[in-house]
């Protein structure tokens, strides 16, 4: 069941179908600085300073050949096949042929591996620096525009390429299967 209330004063309250997570927009002058527990406790302050606009949180991260490499040995060896044969690639390459050239049918681990190591790189110092994690895009189907089927290809910008292609040959070699 979803529970929204109509707007009180200013106030308003969306709750997810499953119960687990909620929106509380206050008026104006009032900043919801916590939303706590099944009683839905709400902490309100109006000498909180509301959060930055999406825009303006910090910046993109300057990617090194050092800080890729840093990202990989966090990652897991799926993550490195994955990124190997996208930059064999060219940089793009569809799920299938990356299916093929990885040797694994469900891509999701190794995109999982490397989008949760650059969160945990990246955020280091800056909470914001986890929004930078998906150093690739995952394409859907031109013919899905709303992205509610397979993943269609994978892209990895240019500049980073000969980046990560350079900090994937200072690793060590996995070892034999």
């Amino acid at each position: 069941m979803v529970a929204e209330q109509p707007p009180q004063d200013g106030w308003s309250l969306w709750v997810s179908p499953d119960g687990r997570s909620a929106t509380v927009r206050a008026p104006a002058d009032l900043v919801v600085t916590g939303l706590d527990g099944s009683l839905l406790r709400l902490s309100v302050s109006s000498d909180v300073t509301g959060p930055r606009p999406r825009l303006e949180r910090g910046e993109p991260p300057v990617w090194t050949v050092d800080l890729a490499e840093e990202v990989l040995r966090r990652a897991r060896p799926t993550g490195h096949a994955f990124l190997r044969a996208l930059i064999d690639e060219g940089g793009t390459a569809t799920a299938d042929r990356l299916r093929e050239r990885t040797g694994t049918e469900a891509l999701h681990r190794a995109t999982l591996t490397l989008s949760s190591a650059a969160a945990a790189v990246l955020s280091r110092g800056d909470p914001d620096g986890r929004r930078w994690r998906h150093f690739f895009k995952a394409r859907h189907a031109p013919d899905d525009p709303l992205g509610t089927g397979r993943i269609y290809d994978y892209h990895l910008p240019d500049e980073l390429v000969p980046i990560f292609d350079e900090a994937l040959k200072r690793l060590p070699e996995p070892p034999d299967s």
